[in-house]
């Protein structure tokens, strides 16, 4: 659609004002063979988005253009592949024994790990405890579940952090 339509379609009186809501809409036109500026239908409807908000009283300064991304999804073509060595099948038996012998990891790992450095008296930084419970500690003393994190000083950069069980 070419700028006179989208002037047109909007009822806008100047060009500058179809200038204005391209630039709200993050609308930015493409040239045709000619050298001429046109919107594409996505971008029409990105125009249309905008005329709406602002039919609903909105503005320009509060209008956020929602995108939406077109994937489309390459073809999966499945591949086989016949083991017919020796070395193929001794490669495929290492990694079905690497697979078996990898640990589950429990859901309580990290509450193990922090018996530990509990019972120890480890310290951690701030970084190392987000890694074991999710969240960064802050404050002087955080909780966290039957946690109980001191700030203790510093290591290097870091904060320092000792661990109690609160029982």
């Amino acid at each position: 659609m070419k700028i006179k339509e989208l002037q047109e379609r909007y009822n806008l009186k100047t060009r500058q004002s179809v200038y204005n809501w391209l630039g709200a809409a993050g609308v930015e036109l493409a040239f045709d063979e000619r050298g001429h500026k046109y919107a594409t239908p996505e971008q029409v409807e990105a125009l249309d988005q905008l005329k709406q908000h602002l039919d609903d009283g909105g503005t320009f300064k509060h209008y956020t253009p929602v995108s939406v991304a077109v994937v489309e999804a390459p073809e999966i073509v499945p591949v086989y592949q016949e083991i017919d060595t020796p070395q193929d099948t001794a490669l495929l038996l290492k990694v079905v024994e690497a697979l078996a012998s990898s640990p589950q990891q429990s859901p309580l790992w990290y509450h193990r790990e922090l018996e530990e450095a509990a019972a120890v008296g480890w310290q951690l930084t701030t970084k190392e405890v987000k890694a074991l419970i999710g969240v960064k500690p802050h404050g002087q003393e955080y909780q966290r579940g039957c946690w109980l994190f001191r700030r203790a000083g510093k290591i290097g950069v870091s904060i320092a952090w000792t661990v109690e069980k609160i029982s």
